[in-house]
């Protein structure tokens, strides 16, 4: 991403911007896991496992995280949305977005939502087309 001061440049606003909302440090582990599961993002996933770990979610968190399940309720519904603007290619439907706002989750959560599973997006895309060597621990693969 160094080859391009533009590139690290845009990385690191959104980066910056998606650790100044108001989801928690956790919640973004979480999303960044559902996100690199569902893109196959084997680079992402050990890298945030870690980050995970670091963040106080537990091996079984990790795993369901990954699947875009929580035992947590709202937690889930955010989980599943995210999986869902991955697979649909962000063509959710109004009832996707009611399933959020029953769970209780706000408009302003919802934009910041968008931004993390974007974020985490372009550094799958970043990483499937680079192949870098992963410089962590492997995460699990999982079906």
């Amino acid at each position: 991403m160094g080859n391009s001061e533009a590139a690290l440049k845009g990385y690191l606003g959104l980066s910056e911007a998606a650790s100044q909302t108001s989801l928690s440090p956790k919640l973004r582990e979480q999303l960044a896991l559902v996100v690199g599961q569902t893109n196959d993002c084997q680079y992402c996933l050990s890298a945030h496992t870690v980050s995970a770990k670091l963040a106080g979610l537990q091996e079984k968190d990790i795993l369901e995280s990954r699947l875009g399940h929580s035992q947590d309720k709202k937690t889930e519904a955010i989980l599943t949305f995210a999986k869902t603007i991955v697979e649909r290619r962000a063509q959710v439907s109004d009832q996707d977005i009611e399933k959020l706002k029953s769970a209780g989750i706000s408009d302003q959560e919802i934009v910041e939502i968008i931004l993390v599973v974007v974020l985490n997006i372009f550094t799958n895309y970043f990483n499937h087309i680079t192949d870098p060597q992963i410089d962590f621990p492997s995460a699990p693969k999982i079906n």
